[in-house]
């Protein structure tokens, strides 16, 4: 099999260095090595073929660990992506001249696996609304993710995507958990809600902000999360609901 790797790009090194991750140089390595070869590798994603596109023989094992043992945590690594690419993002449109509003799209999605697969904690039987109809419900076998995506023009970006579990995955996974580490249970419109707050955290003052979801998220819950996530009244937004949903936040300005 022909090597497609020499070293990581050099794009890619300056992007993630840019992060400021508190992360040790090996962890940063296996970082760099993991992201550049998911962008080349047009087989099978394992980290063993990962590591076969480097001319270097870089030991799979080592990924795995980095993964399983190593002391980092994902959140913390998701969070300086997400405030340094939103601080890009309205980098750019302000050079592009761009007065486009923000636009936040909130969605979930099923991703579905084989109907025999039950060893992914994740993997469970959903309802496929796609595939329903008024006479008959699909359920399929798959995962679920909430995820948010910002937009600015044509210019975006995937914020963050979150998994699902329902109650019932939760509960059997708490079976084999010490009390410390068990989980909780998190609606979509609470996950939806946590990642508007984050959102918010990091918009810049003075710009209109809209809010796209779904029809089916269009309860009073989600209108009260968006005030209170964007520290506004209900006479800064107005709304529409047939197939989506879209809160317009005008002169968006944290307090």
């Amino acid at each position: 099999m022909l090597k497609t790797i020499v070293h990581p790009s050099d794009k890619l090194v300056a992007f993630i260095l840019a992060l400021r991750l508190a992360l040790y140089q090996p962890q940063i390595n296996h970082l760099k090595r993991v992201a550049d070869a998911l962008i080349v590798c047009d087989r099978r994603k394992t980290l063993t073929n990962l590591y076969r596109e480097y001319v270097e023989e870089y030991d799979p094992k080592t990924a795995a660990d980095f993964f399983r043992e190593s002391p980092w945590e994902a959140e913390a690594v998701g969070k300086s992506r997400q405030a340094y690419m939103l601080a890009e993002l309205v980098a750019v449109s302000q050079l592009l001249g761009l007065d486009d509003p923000i636009i936040i799209s909130v969605d979930d999605s099923l991703g579905e696996k084989h109907k025999d697969t039950r060893h992914l904690e994740a993997v469970a039987f959903h309802h496929n609304h796609l595939e329903s109809t008024r006479r008959k419900q699909v359920y399929s076998n798959g995962y679920v993710y909430v995820e948010t995506h910002i937009q600015i023009g044509p210019l975006g970006f995937t914020f963050d995507i979150q998994l699902y579990l329902r109650e019932k995955t939760i509960r059997r996974l708490n079976r084999k958990r010490d009390r410390a580490n068990r989980l909780r249970f998190r609606s979509k419109y609470r996950i939806a809600r946590a990642m508007l707050l984050e959102i918010a955290k990091l918009l810049p003052k003075g710009r209109s902000v809209y809010v796209v979801f779904d029809s089916w998220y269009a309860v009073n819950r989600v209108y009260a999360s968006c005030f209170s996530c964007f520290d506004v009244s209900a006479d800064n937004i107005y709304w529409k609901n047939k197939l989506i949903s879209v809160l317009i936040i005008h002169s968006f300005d944290l307090a």
